[in-house]
């Protein structure tokens, strides 16, 4: 735990303390135009000057964002366990779910915009195929594993199905659950500036293409730095929860 703590500390420093040096240099030493290239002084005061700007249009993205996730846990949880409960539905749809996660569901998003217009719903649908299926795959094969390591257990226990699932099975694959909802929740956010780039009324999206088509480099940077902090922030986020649901797995780490 303390060597997972001391990298974690290094990375931070790297991110906070020498890539915006490095960056400075560069600005001073090659003198790129400020269009192209801003320094990190100039980024961190756009992001100062344009903060009411970038929390406004941040609104959407955040709830686009959140409902998305909340759709995937759910759909991903359900799935998982009809896979687990169902030899034959397994057999049918999880060659087809392996399949889909080879295909980015970023491609179908100018599909969702035409079908379902500007709005907030094909933004919630494309964060939902994006992330539901990769929890699902995730889970289902938790779950698989922990039947094959405790069924005998179950079996001399005489637990019932609903009950070996509950308190066997679902806590012995909650570490792989919350390993899917980590890999989601890295791209999810991501997922829903990018179908807001494409075509949105309202988001980060609307704001990154409005300042690219503006040569403002610096809103671009300053908007694609707070897109990588929620992502990580995220990804921290499930990595608590996980710390303190999952606790006997860091015991046993």
């Amino acid at each position: 735990m303390p060597t997972y703590c001391s990298k974690r500390l290094v990375s931070l420093f790297f991110a906070i303390v020498f890539l915006p040096l490095l960056w400075q240099w560069a600005v001073n030493y090659f003198a790129p135009p400020s269009y192209l290239l801003p320094s990190p002084l100039q980024v961190l005061q756009t992001l100062i000057s344009d903060r009411n700007q970038i929390l406004m249009q941040s609104v959407s993205t955040f709830l686009e964002w959140i409902i998305g996730l909340l759709l995937s846990i759910l759909i991903g949880f359900v799935t998982a366990l009809i896979l687990f409960l169902s030899a034959a539905i397994r057999n049918i749809l999880e060659p087809v779910l392996i399949l889909s996660q080879s295909v980015p569901y970023l491609v179908f998003a100018p599909l969702l915009l035409l079908w379902l217009g500007l709005g907030i719903l094909p933004k919630i649908v494309l964060v939902t195929l994006s992330c539901a299926f990769p929890i699902a795959l995730v889970l289902e094969k938790g779950l698989t594993a922990a039947k094959n390591e405790y069924e005998l257990l179950v079996t001399m226990l005489k637990l019932p199905w609903h009950s070996a699932l509950l308190h066997v099975y679902l806590p012995a694959a909650a570490p792989d659950f919350f390993a899917g909802l980590r890999i989601s929740v890295s791209y999810a956010f991501v997922s829903c500036v990018f179908a807001e780039f494409m075509g949105s009324e309202s988001g980060l999206g609307v704001y990154l293409t409005r300042a690219q088509s503006s040569y403002r480099a610096d809103k671009v940077i300053a908007a694609s730095i707070l897109i990588v902090i929620i992502t990580l922030a995220s990804v921290s986020i499930v990595d608590f929860i996980k710390n303190k649901v999952v606790f006997w797995s860091q015991k046993l780490r």
